[in-house]
C-alpha cells in the first residue's frame, strides 16, 4: 500500500510484480539464506552493522535487506521500522564500517559478479592475473576493488559501532536471530 493525498491505496498488480521480480533478482533466496545463516552461525547475535555489510555485498539499501529478510522470514517482521524509529544513520553507519560507495555508472561488471571474481581469488581458486582480466583492469585497480568489495569490517570501528547499537535490541526480548 501507498499513501496517495492523505488516503490508503493498494499498489498495482503490475507494480507489485516489479518490486517482488526486484527484489528477488538482487537478493536471491539461495544465496540470501546462505549468507545470512553463515553470519549467524559464527556471530551469537547478528547486529546492524551485520545488516550493513550485508546490503553493500548485494549492492542494495540496507532497508531493502532487512525487508527482503524480513519476508524470508529470517528477522522478525518490523524490524525495518523499529531499526528506523531508533534514529539509525545508514550513512554514518557505513562511513563507520568502512562500505565505501562505489560509483555503478562505470562498472563494467555486476557488483555481484565482482564478489564472485575476488570470493574465487580469495580461495586459491584463480590467481590475481586472471582476477584482473575478470574485473577487466590491471591488477593494481583489481586491488584496490578487492579491498573495497572484500567482506571483511575494520574491527575497531564494528566494536564502537556495536556498541553504539545495543540499545537498540537491548531492550527486546526479541532478538535479530530469532
Amino acid at each position: 500500500m501507498y499513501i496517495e493525498e492523505g488516503y490508503y491505496q493498494r499498489k498495482p498488480e503490475s507494480e507489485r510484480f516489479a518490486d517482488d521480480f526486484a527484489a528477488c533478482f538482487l537478493m536471491p533466496t539461495s544465496g540470501v539464506t546462505r549468507r545470512f545463516n553463515a553470519l549467524r552461525s559464527t556471530k551469537e547475535n547478528v547486529t546492524v552493522g551485520d545488516l550493513c555489510v550485508l546490503a553493500h555485498y548485494y549492492g542494495v539499501s540496507v532497508e531493502a535487506m532487512v525487508r527482503r529478510l524480513e519476508e524470508l522470514k529470517l528477522l522478525p517482521t518490523g524490524l525495518w521500522d523499529r531499526i528506523r524509529e531508533s534514529g539509525f544513520k545508514v550513512r554514518e553507519a557505513q562511513r563507520q564500517l568502512g562500505l565505501d560507495v562505489l560509483p555503478a555508472s562505470d562498472q563494467m561488471f555486476a557488483i555481484r559478479y565482482q564478489h564472485l571474481a575476488i570470493e574465487a581469488f580469495d580461495r586459491g581458486l584463480i590467481s590475481e592475473g586472471m582476477l584482473a582480466r575478470f574485473l577487466g583492469v590491471d591488477r593494481l585497480e583489481a586491488r584496490r576493488i578487492s579491498e573495497v568489495l572484500r567482506p571483511g569490517v575494520k574491527e575497531s570501528a564494528n566494536v564502537s559501532f556495536n556498541r553504539e547499537m545495543e540499545g537498540l535490541f537491548g531492550d527486546r526480548e526479541e532478538k535479530v536471530n530469532e
